[in-house]
């Protein structure tokens, strides 16, 4: 373990920066204000969850070598291919070099339902954690449309929450932009989707990004033609950080930016240990991968929530 580190659940290393601080101690049912005055407890008015706590999504998918990249396909700043091989053909790992004092943080988002398509959906949470691994913000939003299904058993959220705690999206942003500086570096699974849902700008709101899809992506030699997998952030943090998550469900945006940032912590350690990289990688690669919630549930409350090869409502897919 590096400075800082130590050893996670079942032996597993669990990497942190130097002077790692935990989130402070919060008392069931506190659903008090955060920096800005959001609120700063779990959706469910309980503390917001730790690294044990809730779920994403469960998924790989196979993609050529090259692409995507961290940011649409692109080289994603601060992270380069590192030199070497790991195998016969399988392109070296990427690696993360940071300027010292870069910000660092994870910001996630959750939607509900405001339609019957895949792709009508408003943002109803937002969370944000520090490189340390503290909660800077856990904010509820009130969409400004009719919610058709709040989506309960993936996000945590229903109604009596978003209606007690919620706040319009206008003032979630302005505490979000007001504790976001220019220079910070964002990271999180897909985390051009987060940025997108929450209208920022890069290179202005926020420096630049780093995909943590394509962190933790595996080289895969077994099939036919030989690529990179893809994993979703119930599958990666399961069997890097051994914790329990599930891929049915249970989504809470600071959860899953708690887990990213610890992730991301975790790979720039080991990535200065090939041989122990290479065999998480390999336990990644080699874990079954749990069924997700839109596998699972193809539809919800009428609701289709978007699997690719079940999907039946018509709304095309973007990515």
């Amino acid at each position: 373990a590096g400075p800082g580190g130590g050893a996670g659940p079942g032996g597993a290393p669990q990497m942190m920066p130097p002077m790692m601080m935990a989130r402070p101690p919060m008392n069931p049912g506190q659903m008090g204000g955060g920096p800005g005055g959001g609120p700063h407890g779990g959706p469910h008015g309980g503390p917001a969850m730790g690294p044990a706590g809730g779920m994403g999504m469960g998924m790989g998918m196979n993609m050529p070598p090259g692409g995507p990249g961290g940011q649409g396909g692109m080289p994603m700043g601060g992270v380069q291919q590192m030199g070497g091989a790991q195998g016969q053909g399988a392109p070296p790992p990427m690696f993360v070099n940071l300027q010292p004092g870069t910000p660092v943080y994870c910001i996630d988002v959750e939607c509900v339902a405001t339609g019957k398509q895949h792709h009508d959906r408003s943002v109803a949470q937002i969370a944000m954690v520090d490189m340390y691994t503290r909660l800077v913000f856990n904010l509820v939003v009130k969409p400004d449309k009719p919610v058709v299904s709040y989506l309960e058993p993936l996000t945590g959220l229903n109604k009596k929450i978003v209606d007690e705690h919620g706040m319009s999206f206008d003032e979630a942003m302005a505490i979000v932009r007001s504790h976001l500086p220019p220079q910070a570096v964002l990271c999180g699974m897909n985390i051009r989707q987060d940025v997108e849902w929450l209208h920022l700008d890069e290179h202005k709101d926020f420096n630049y990004m780093i995909d943590l899809t394509t962190l933790f992506r595996v080289w895969n030699d077994k099939l036919k033609k030989p690529s990179f997998t893809y994993f979703g952030l119930d599958h990666v943090a399961t069997h890097w950080l051994n914790v329990n998550r599930s891929g049915a469900g249970g989504h809470n945006a600071a959860d899953d930016a708690m887990h990213s940032i610890q992730l991301f912590n975790m790979y720039c350690t080991v990535q200065y240990n090939p041989p122990l990289l290479f065999d998480l990688q390999q336990r990644t690669i080699n874990a079954k991968i749990a069924p997700s919630f839109a596998k699972m549930n193809p539809t919800f409350e009428e609701c289709c929530m978007g699997n690719r090869k079940l999907c039946k409502c018509g709304a095309p897919f973007f990515s």
